[in-house]
């Protein structure tokens, strides 16, 4: 399988692989920059910082927003389900086409949504 490199607002990300619905990806975030503030209705990731060395786990519906304050941050993202499975709360790129639902952020930075509404992304 061939790298794929695609390049994003925020840096860029590369595939590296996938394997029975799992993928593994390298994402590359330019100091200043910041993915979108976001959750998946069923993808699960589990990301590695290289900078720092540590392991996040993301659940459904668990707001995330990966950024890079000081210095490029480098993140092996492991996940299972669709990159179309996004849901975008806030973004610094203007990618937000219409508000994904009521929601409630809870104090473990999960959500609560009161009702689905399609988004396209």
């Amino acid at each position: 399988m061939e790298l794929t490199k695609t390049e994003k607002p925020w840096g860029h990300e590369l595939l590296l692989g996938e394997w029975r619905g799992w993928r593994i990806k390298i994402l590359h975030i330019a100091e200043g920059h910041r993915l979108s503030k976001q959750y998946h209705r069923a993808k699960v990731e589990y990301m590695f910082n290289l900078n720092d060395e540590t392991w996040t786990f993301i659940q459904p519906f668990q707001v995330h927003r990966p950024a890079a304050r000081e210095g490029d941050v480098t993140i092996v993202e492991l996940s299972k389900g669709s990159d179309d499975d996004i849901v975008r709360l806030a973004d610094d790129y203007g990618r937000i086409e219409a508000p994904a639902a009521t929601y409630e952020i809870r104090e473990d930075d999960s959500i609560q949504t009161s009702k689905e509404v399609p988004v396209h992304v």
